[in-house]
This record gives structure tokens, sequence and C-alpha cells, in this order.
């Protein structure tokens, strides 16, 4: 699909949608068309005259505290109802969504919910000692057996994934109630807004894609676990799985998201601790580091802003590391929703026994004992 239709159609400029996202370099501009799932991209010099009419004329203009982001998309050819938007925060970014949403509802909706990556911090972190009800992951999470003993209700798969592989299904098999979704690009059949409803017609239409999907291995997974899928799409950037199937868990209200294991690269990425599903260091992809960072930046500017605006706190498990791309966004955020709780607190009421005094210590001579002081850190939630 042509980058020109498909920005015509939707009635965006290419510097605003530039400046919306906080792009600055020709690479992340593509990276982002790219995360699309569109085909022919702007050349060059067309990408360069953007970039200088929206960095060349001074500060982006903000609303608040974030850049205004365009509407993306207006329209959801799936199960999310069309909410209207006036200022941010911008609607949850699906392309479309389809599939068993029903169920995922079921499992997620007013819960405490735990979206587990595969970087590092989930090493680094005691992620399992929180207090999440609901743990979503992602692919090669059967790689890891103290991920598959917390029992996840619902796992995201990309086409990287052995659908054949024992672990995977005797996981799916034990665990009946655990959704399954995919992110196949059926952009095309969207812009004609004829995505079927009907579970099995879904199903056909994405097996039309080729490839993984018209695999054998795909149409035996489809055959087994067909009535527990989901197919859901959306705009983003290098957040990765983890980080789109974060869209999906606020679509069903949670009461709290804690995320973890989504976190990028630091600026020695070869020096990061190992993936936790898999054994490599860093990223698959060499993507520049200010490329990542602006894109994880992006991505957990929309998660808080939407998270607030549909009530849902969202705690980050792995701000704080050097690796993780969040962090400046999260303490912002979680910082200020903290502050604002202990400010609005009210005060004690005295009491009887507080207003007793039994000895008045000697202040010229006191000394602090152990008791008085603590070097522990304390961990916000």
């Amino acid at each position: 699909m042509d980058y020109k239709w498909y920005f015509k159609r939707r009635k965006w400029k290419l510097s605003s949608w530039v400046k919306a996202r906080g792009l600055k370099t020709v690479e992340s501009v593509n990276g982002a068309i790219d995360g699309m799932g569109l085909f022919n991209k702007p050349d060059v010099d067309t990408v360069k005259q953007a970039l200088d009419e929206v960095w060349g004329e001074g500060p982006t203009l903000y609303w608040g505290e974030v850049p205004h982001t365009i509407r993306v998309p207006t329209l959801y050819w799936g199960d999310l109802p069309n909410r209207p938007q006036t200022r941010p925060p911008p609607h949850i970014p699906f392309i479309y969504l389809r599939g068993r949403t029903d169920l995922f509802d079921k499992n997620v909706a007013k819960k405490k919910v735990l979206v587990l990556g595969s970087g590092p911090s989930a090493r680094d972190v005691d992620w399992k000692s929180y207090d999440w009800e609901v743990l979503v992951t992602t692919s090669f999470f059967y790689c890891n057996d103290e991920v598959v003993a917390k029992k996840p209700m619902h796992v995201c798969l990309t086409n990287l994934v052995e659908l054949t592989d024992k672990r995977l299904l005797q996981y799916l098999d034990s665990n009946p109630e655990c959704t399954v979704s995919f992110e196949p690009k059926i952009n095309s059949y969207i812009s004609r807004k004829n995505l079927p409803t009907d579970q099995t017609e879904l199903i056909n239409l994405v097996k039309n894609l080729g490839g993984f999907y018209d695999s054998e291995a795909f149409l035996s997974f489809t055959e087994k676990y067909g009535d527990r899928m989901i197919f859901h799409r959306t705009n983003g950037g290098k957040e990765g799985v983890a980080g789109r199937v974060c869209w999906l868990v606020l679509n069903s209200n949670p009461e709290k998201l804690y995320v973890c294991g989504i976190d990028g690269v630091s600026k020695n990425r070869n020096r990061d601790p190992q993936n936790y599903f898999r054994d490599h260091t860093g990223t698959t992809v060499s993507y520049s580091y200010e490329d990542y960072l602006a894109s994880y930046e992006y991505f957990a500017e929309q998660l808080y802003i939407i998270s607030k605006g549909i009530g849902t706190k969202v705690v980050n498990l792995g701000k704080g590391k050097p690796y993780n791309m969040m962090t400046n966004v999260s303490k912002k955020y979680e910082f200020k929703e903290t502050k604002l709780t202990v400010e609005t607190q009210p005060e004690p009421e005295a009491t009887v026994e507080d207003t007793q005094v039994d000895e008045v210590p000697d202040l010229e001579h006191y000394e602090p004992s152990d008791d008085n002081f603590s070097t522990e850190s304390t961990v916000v939630t």
C-alpha cells in the first residue's frame, strides 16, 4: 500500500504526522511507516523537507504535558467501540481488533494485570512478588519454566514461533482458558471495510496472507485452538510485541497494569543482561540507540495518558534500569501520581495518647540510634 494514498485517505500531512510522533531522523520516519505495514515509503528528500518544516520552526506545540497526537485511527473495524476524541488521551491505537475478545475480557477486566515481555528487566526484577492477578505474555514464554509456572492467561505469538513446539502445545492443552493472539498484516482488507466477524471466516481470511499464516503448522494450530484466538494490530514503533499487547489489555479496562520486560537497550547493548525467554542479549534488530529511545518514550507517553483516561494505573517494574527506555516517562507519571496521593491524604486526628508526654527528651545530648534511620530503598508501586 502506498503511503501517499494511506495518508491522503486519513487527511494526514507528513509533517504533522512526524511532529505528533516526535520523529527527528529519516530512519525513524521510515521505521514508523514500516511499522504501519505500508510498502512504498516517501523518498529521502520528502522526509527531510517534512523534518525541516517541523523542527526548523521552533518548539513542538503541547497540550498540557505531552505533544498532541493525531487521531490514529478514527474508525475501528473490530470490536472496539468508536470513542469520541477532542483532546488527549488519544484512542487506543488499534488498526483492527477481531476474535474472541469476550474470553479475554472475562480474564482481564477489572483485574490487576502484569504484561511480561522478554526484556532483561524480567530477569533482574522480582516480578513474581507483586500483587498482580493475571499474567499476559508473549512469544517464547514456554522456554522459561518460571513463566510457565505462573500460568499466563493470554499469550501473543509472532510468526517466529514454532507452532509445533511440544512445550507450547502442552501448555495450551493444560490451560484451556488461556487465549492466544496474532498480529497478521491484513491492512488492505481493512480499507475495504469487509473484515468478517465470524471466527471461521476471519481465520480463512488470515490464511490468504500466505507464508507463516498458510503453513501446515498454522492450519493445524487454528483447527485446535481457533475458538480462543484473537487477531489484532496497532500502530506502533519499536516497543515490540509486549508493548503492543498492552493495548489489548487496556481495551478490557483492567484495574491496574504492571509492565516488565519492555525495555529496549542501554547505550552499551552488548553488555545488557540476557533476554528472559531466549539466550541473546540486546535486541535482534540493529536500530540506533536514539531511534529506539524516541520510539519507546513515545510509546510510554501514550500508554500513561491513555491508561489515565480510562482509570487504569500503570507501573513500570523496570524503571531505573540502564536499559529500560521507558524510565524517564515512567518516573514523570508515576512520581506525580504518588505525590498527588500523599498530598491529598487527610491528616490523622490527634488522640489523647498523642498529646500525652511522659518524658521530655534531653535534646542537647540526644544521639540518633539505628532505629531512627533506614537505608532501605522504597519501591513505589
